[in-house]
């Protein structure tokens, strides 16, 4: 099932963990596959775990009418050697298919930019489930 959901909504870098569906939307559990990542300050890999972050809600996509969310649940790494530096040891992972500090993907945004070209504003603006804001900001960013 979990294979399923990867190759359909474009999960490669994701590890599904759960599903639920609420009403028009579907919620997909994940967090990503890497075991370790580099450290922002020494370069080297890390994979001792430090935390795992509270579950972050994103658009991904919408299909068929409903719309894809993913719950994607981040963790911080610790660096030992740059810990006993006195450097910054903590790293956060970071998914390429969802820019820093965004509520939803790179596939819906694209999916939001397609759609502007086939329909009115409005109509993708219900179909999308996005603010006037939201989709002003990825007009301004392409």
């Amino acid at each position: 099932m979990d294979n399923c959901f990867i190759k359909l909504f474009h999960l490669q870098e994701f590890k599904v963990t759960g599903s639920e569906l609420i009403g028009e939307k579907m919620v997909i559990h994940c967090r990503l596959k890497t075991k370790r990542v580099v450290c922002r300050s020494c370069g080297k890999w890390t994979k001792t775990v430090h935390q795992y972050h509270k579950p972050q809600i994103i658009k991904h996509m919408f299909w068929q009418g409903n719309i894809i969310k993913l719950s994607l649940t981040k963790r911080t790494f610790f660096c030992w050697k740059c810990h006993k530096k006195g450097l910054p040891w903590l790293t956060l992972e970071q998914a390429l298919m969802v820019p820093k500090k965004s509520k939803y993907s790179l596939i819906w945004a694209d999916q939001v930019m397609k759609g502007l070209g086939q329909t009115t504003f409005k109509t993708q603006q219900d179909l999308a489930k996005a603010s006037f804001g939201t989709i002003q900001k990825l007009l301004a960013n392409r």
